[in-house]
């Protein structure tokens, strides 16, 4: 190809230039974020890198892991890290014709490429062809130190379109929304299953579809059409329940739509607890597109299917289909005994008052338990930013009930020195003050000492009137 692009040059007087961009991420030229803890997902790289009329795009894909900026503190230096599943494109945005693209690395370098190229160089780490964009899909891992990108202008090319979302599977009416890289690009798309042309529907703002649809899409500038884009959407059927002990108990085995609001106990990592204000706590295991805090609000409309991981209910995610929150209603752990840790309990966001903390040696680590007067319980740190104690002793311990192979367990979030239930403003009494301050803050005026895991005074997990009624009625001995 590229003979024929030099000879067509030739004949026709044209001049060939040549242009090259490096992309230096050893040196982190960009400022990206760097991380050695590869399940950081704040470091993980979603947007576009743009340099000198060149994209490199990242996308996740399958991978159980987003491109990030390593750093290894074994011989101090930084790469850029794809992982098995994803794929990252190369665009010229300016339509030149990408040439060669040279990969430096200091490690694995599995990657395909589409258009297929000629690779060269000792270790196959150079891409000769001619496209205005490539893809390289991560079979492996690859370990980028940087990437140069040669382009020659005088042979117009034009990227195809990116169409998104990049999921196949809807759940909802979704609008299509068509990109091109291609600066200065006209794009034409079909949604009937046929190839485009310079006479099909010119895209001018996202559309809608509600049904399985085929989308095709090509871009054009000057004289260059670029390949057909093509993607296939499908609206594949699912349940419908309208409370999270509905979804446990559905037996339809497929997609399930949760309809109805979500109150984010806690999230950490792949880990996220939310109860439904009916009694119900669900567990979510699995990548979501937003990062929830305790009082978050998922609007109704999630979507997930049921899995039983050995003992424990939870829901593998659509993750698109979990929104930003919609607002705040914090929730409260519910006040347990250890005796009420039985498999039904499971991924109920607890707290055990005056629980006794102890320790054994096992082997080179310690077993933890939590005992109260009911029982004990062993202790699963599962959650990576939770410290367990030094010392053993009395506290007021918040965390997850759980149950895995017929084991009742503990998953602790924190350990917090015991305080009286009504003793919201934390002196080391529950009287008139602490109603006074229960008062203001179901009003919004919170001061600045409050105690939440003191107000709920009647244990249903909300702060709110009856906590004050119950608080003064006990404060005047009724």
């Amino acid at each position: 190809m590229r003979k024929i692009i030099f000879a067509l040059a030739m004949v026709l007087g044209l001049t060939m230039t040549a242009e090259t961009v490096t992309f230096d991420f050893a040196g982190n030229e960009f400022n990206l974020p760097t991380t050695t803890n590869t399940s950081d997902q704040s470091k993980w790289l979603n947007e576009p890198i743009t340099k000198g009329g060149i994209t490199i795009t990242p996308f996740k894909g399958t991978a159980t892991i987003g491109a990030l900026l390593y750093y290894s503190e074994y011989n101090n230096t930084l790469n850029l890290r794809f992982y098995r599943g994803s794929w990252f494109t190369i665009t010229s945005t300016t339509g030149e014709t990408i040439v060669t693209i040279e990969f430096k690395s200091n490690g694995k370098l599995a990657i395909d490429d589409t258009p297929d190229g000629e690779w060269s160089g000792e270790t196959y780490e150079t891409w000769n062809g001619s496209a205005a964009s490539v893809r390289f899909d991560v079979t492996d891992k690859a370990q980028i130190n940087s990437i140069t990108v040669t382009t020659e202008a005088g042979a117009e090319s034009c990227a195809a379109p990116d169409i998104y979302p990049s999921y196949a599977n809807l759940y909802e009416p979704t609008p299509i929304e068509l990109k091109s890289l291609t600066e200065g690009a006209t794009i034409y798309y079909t949604t009937n299953g046929d190839n485009p042309t310079q006479e099909s529907t010119l895209y001018t703002e996202p559309f809608m579809i509600s049904d399985d649809t085929m989308v095709k899409a090509i871009a054009v500038k000057g004289s260059a059409q670029s390949e057909v884009a093509t993607k296939q959407y499908t609206f594949p059927d699912y349940g419908v329940v309208s409370d999270v002990q509905s979804f446990y108990s559905d037996e339809s085995e497929g997609v399930v739509k949760l309809d109805c609001e979500l109150y984010v106990a806690y999230q950490s990592g792949k880990y996220m607890y939310a109860t439904d204000g009916k009694g119900g706590y669900l567990q979510v295991y699995g990548e979501l597109p937003e990062t929830y805090k305790n009082g978050d609000v998922i609007p109704a409309g999630v979507v997930g299917t049921l899995n039983d991981y050995r003992g424990t209910p939870q829901m593998i995610p659509v993750a698109y289909t979990f929104k930003a929150a919609s607002g705040k209603r914090t929730v409260l752990p519910v006040a347990s005994g250890v005796s009420d840790f039985t498999p039904e309990y499971t991924n109920t966001y607890v707290i055990v008052r005056n629980a006794q903390v102890t320790k054994q040696k096992k082997g080179n680590n310690y077993e933890y338990y939590v005992s109260d007067a009911s029982g004990t319980v062993v202790i699963f740190n599962r959650f990576k930013e939770v410290t367990l104690p030094d010392e053993e002793g009395t506290y007021d311990v918040v965390g997850v009930s759980n149950y895995f192979d017929e084991t009742v367990q503990f998953y602790p979030i924190t350990f917090n020195t015991p305080q009286a239930v009504g003793d919201v403003n934390g002196d080391g009494n529950v009287d008139v003050t602490d109603v006074v301050n229960l008062a203001n803050a179901v009003m919004g005026e919170a001061t600045a000492n409050f105690n939440q895991l003191s107000a709920d005074v009647n244990s249903d997990g909300e702060v709110d009137v009856t906590d004050v009624v119950a608080l003064a009625n006990s404060v005047m001995g009724k």
